[in-house]
């Protein structure tokens, strides 16, 4: 049986529970077991998934797409990684190999091998559902997240000390007074964590929730923030030397409070917490990489905020939306969030070191926009994200005729008939002429086209 989650005042002792509501319809009345969370009104159950010997709530309105989705992702990782093995494994037995290049590739093998062995472990939890390859892009996923998706964070967050952690906590000291306390504090967008760490150790918060969509990401961190050592293999951009093709690091830290934090496996845009519940919110490289109008996700931050909170950003302020009216500039994002229930803005720009493993010759240089704006009043509360169009969703509505769907239609036409042309028999130029008198294109156009399908496909 489990038991009703406790709905009292905050004592010294903190449960996520608490704080959370569910994310199909809104509930706060929640029934917390080992291995998963029901609500009690829809009766939707929420598994909770084991990292080591941390549960991690993994909530999302349509649960099963999103495990789906996930299964989906890792069933990819899997054939990808199975691939580059076994190319790898080719290519080492090469006769017209050096003795330096034998002894790499066969060193990259075994670490390749073994990190695949590191990854699929981690995300155990997921074997008890089906891995549905077709299930990659989800209403409740964003298509943009996989299972190495930032990887590189957790070596820089946990193992590097390179004083990258260090320089982006100074960024917002700029921003947040000496003497402030960051009370309950939320991190949207989390990742592998430790500037969230960082923040909770600085700032004196009584507690910090954790929240980002990727469980590797969060997963390591929550094991790593509880104690544990994790083992994973990191394959720097640029190695150095023969020496640095793979490492083998251990990620790890010295934590005297891990209890002081919770982890949960939902997404930013619509997170299942209940509004005006933290005194401090987070939100590290995450503004300018949301498929969302800045404007849009203002709201949902103001909706967890009390009053008298304090929202603290940092990272790049990039944005890359199709439509350029959200791509927005500094000073439309503080004029923004004064319209949306934010005042006293502080901002700052700080150029800091961003992802220079000691092992790669690959690294850059950030110029990060960190911002704190305390939330003065109530905005609107936004309807749920849902990262597809309703006509995506329900498969019975009608799809509307946008001008991007006929481009790529003529795109992906031209490339079907290119590579079905293929026999075994034909050339680049007897292809082309195909092309050249079905389009009416010249013989030199086809040619590139033909040649450019064909490279990309490679």
């Amino acid at each position: 049986m489990g038991s009703q989650l406790d709905q009292s005042t905050e004592t010294s002792h903190f449960s996520l529970s608490v704080y959370l509501q569910c994310p199909k319809c809104g509930s706060s009345k929640l029934t917390e077991s080992t291995d998963h969370i029901d609500c009690d009104k829809c009766n939707q159950s929420y598994p909770q998934f084991k990292f080591g010997n941390i549960s991690i709530p993994f909530l999302f309105a349509d649960v099963d797409a999103a495990i789906g989705a996930w299964c989906a992702r890792i069933n990819g990782f899997k054939k990808a990684i199975e691939q580059e093995i076994e190319h790898l494994n080719i290519q080492s037995k090469d006769k017209n190999n050096s003795r330096l290049t034998t002894e790499r590739l066969k060193t990259s093998l075994k670490s390749k091998k073994q990190y695949k062995q590191q990854i699929i472990e981690h995300l155990e939890s997921f074997k008890a559902y089906s891995l549905d390859e077709y299930a990659y892009n989800s209403s409740e996923i964003d298509k943009n997240q996989g299972v190495e998706s930032y990887i590189n964070n957790i070596f820089r967050d946990w193992c590097w000390n390179n004083g990258e952690n260090e320089e982006l906590l100074r960024s917002i000291s700029k921003v947040v007074d000496s003497n402030f306390q960051a009370g309950i504090s939320l991190t949207l967008g989390a990742g592998a964590s430790r500037f969230s760490y960082d923040f909770h150790e600085k700032y004196l918060a009584k507690h910090s929730f954790l929240l980002d969509i990727n469980p590797v990401l969060l997963g390591n961190a929550a094991k790593i923030i509880n104690g544990m050592v994790v083992e994973l293999n990191e394959f720097p951009v640029a190695p150095i030397s023969i020496d640095d093709f793979t490492k083998h690091q251990k990620c790890k830290i010295a934590c005297d409070t891990p209890e002081e934090f919770s982890f949960l496996l939902a997404d930013a845009l619509n997170a299942p917490l209940k509004e005006k519940s933290f005194d401090s919110i987070l939100t590290p490289w995450l503004v300018d990489i949301i498929p969302i109008d800045l404007k849009d996700f203002i709201t949902r931050v103001n909706r967890l905020l009390k009053v008298g909170g304090l929202w603290i950003n940092s990272g790049s302020l990039a944005f890359f939306h199709k439509n350029q009216q959200c791509n927005y500039s500094q000073e439309e994002v503080i004029d923004s969030l004064k319209k949306f229930g934010f005042d006293d803005v502080k901002v700052a720009r700080t150029k800091i070191n961003y992802l220079n493993s000691p092992h790669s010759a690959h690294g850059r240089i950030e110029e990060v926009f960190s911002f704190s704006a305390k939330k003065k009043f109530d905005s609107a509360v936004p309807n749920n994200f849902t990262y597809f169009p309703e006509w995506v969703n329900d498969v019975n509505l009608s799809i509307p005729n946008h001008a991007e769907l006929m481009a790529e239609s003529s795109k992906h036409l031209l490339q079907a008939q290119v590579l079905s042309a293929i026999n075994g028999q034909r050339s680049i130029i007897d292809i082309a002429q195909l092309l050249a008198k079905q389009y009416d294109m010249s013989e030199d156009s086809a040619i590139s086209a033909v040649r450019q399908i064909l490279l990309d496909n490679l």
